[in-house]
Order: C-alpha cells, then structure tokens, then sequence
C-alpha cells in the first residue's frame, strides 16, 4: 500500500472540499494570500464554493478569521508574513480536527470511520484497515518538506491547541496532559532554534532545551 493510501485522515479533510488529494486543491487555492478587502482571506472565498458539508460551511468563517488572527500575530514577530496555501491547508486542517474533538468525539469517530467504511469498498488494499477509536484522536501528524515553515506552524499548532482546551467542551479532563507541552527533535541546534522562536513569538522566557541523551539543561 502506499503512504498516501494509508493517510485515512489526510484523504478525509481533503474530501471535505471537494478534492481526492493535495493536487486538486493546488489550482483553486491559486490565489492571493492573506487577508481579501471582506476581512477573511482568499483562501477562504476559493473553498467556500466547494463544500457540501452545512456545518463546514459555517464553521469555515471561523476557523479562517482565527487562521488569520495567527498569521497577524507572526507578522509582528517577522515582519510582513502571509502563510501559503499549503501551511493554510495545515492550520485549517488542525482547526477541524481540534474543534470535531473538542465538540463531540464519538460524532466525529462515527464520521471518520463512516468515511473509512467507504474507502474499503473502494480500495481492496484498504479492506483490514482498523477503525479509529478513541484514543487516535489525541495525536495528529503532519509530513511536511525541508524549508516549508515547520517551526512556524508547530507554534501555531500549540496556540490552536491551549485555544480549544480553553473553549472546548469534551477535553477538560485532558488539560493537565498539556500543562508542559515538548517539542522534540532529533537534532539539537534545532531545539534551540525552536527556543528561539518560542521566546520571541510569546515570551516565554521559562522554556528550557534539554540533551534526552545526557539529560542536561540548557535555559
């Protein structure tokens, strides 16, 4: 089976708008990025007109102007800053995700697996795939190439992520697991890049990098 067969979650935000893949988003987000004149970006008026999903369709305006509250928040640590299409995809995807969860997880467990279900009919090499449970829905991975903004967006990610342990309603017994959030990596002049970024972006001078091999700490 390939990698892009076996990413279930992937393929099901990709169908939400219409599309099988990355590939059929790439034209209709051609567009301009950053925020349009109605105060919501382009990305958002180029999908807008591809959702089926009423909820989606509502939600979208949401997730965008949070989107785009982010983005504004980087730029006063950067400078002029717009994301591109694919890091919009990767924060929109994150804002689905978190608020499903959040929301209602047995609905959206339901929804992934119904989904699933129809991708096993389709795909023979799919058909022992497992169904999602519970416990899947506390981890999300996103595959993204050298030099695409991953550290930017990882910071992102822990912004959404303290935003729906706040405003959630079904994670309130989770926040404790979030109260010392790790970044890790396997290269140690990343993690002090990392360091970095997260002092300036928010000031938090208290964040430590420390060696997993010898365990030493370096503030």
């Amino acid at each position: 089976m390939r990698l892009e067969q076996s990413l279930v979650l992937n393929r099901y935000f990709h169908r939400l708008f219409g599309a099988r893949g990355l590939q059929d988003l790439k034209q209709p987000l051609n567009v301009q990025e950053g925020p349009a004149g109605n105060g919501q970006t382009y990305f958002y008026g180029a999908l807008l007109g591809r959702i089926e999903d009423k909820r989606l369709r509502e939600k979208l305006h949401e997730y965008d102007s949070r989107i785009l509250g982010y983005e504004s928040r980087l730029a006063k640590a950067r400078g002029r800053f717009s994301f591109k299409y694919f890091q919009y995809l990767c924060l929109l995807y994150t804002e689905i995700f978190l608020d499903r969860t959040t929301e209602n997880p047995s609905a959206f467990l339901r929804e992934l697996n119904g989904f699933l279900k129809l991708l096993r009919k389709e795909e023979v090499s799919l058909s022992n795939f497992p169904d999602f449970e519970e416990e899947d829905l506390r981890r999300l991975a996103f595959f993204m190439a050298t030099g695409s903004g991953k550290t930017l967006l990882l910071h992102v990610n822990f912004w959404q992520v303290l935003y729906y342990l706040e405003k959630g309603d079904c994670l309130v017994d989770l926040a404790f697991s979030f109260n010392n959030p790790i970044d890790s990596l396997p290269v140690f002049s990343l993690l002090n890049c990392h360091k970095i970024w997260i002092v300036k972006l928010d000031g938090a001078s208290g964040t430590e990098v420390i060696d997993s091999k010898t365990g030493e700490v370096f503030c």
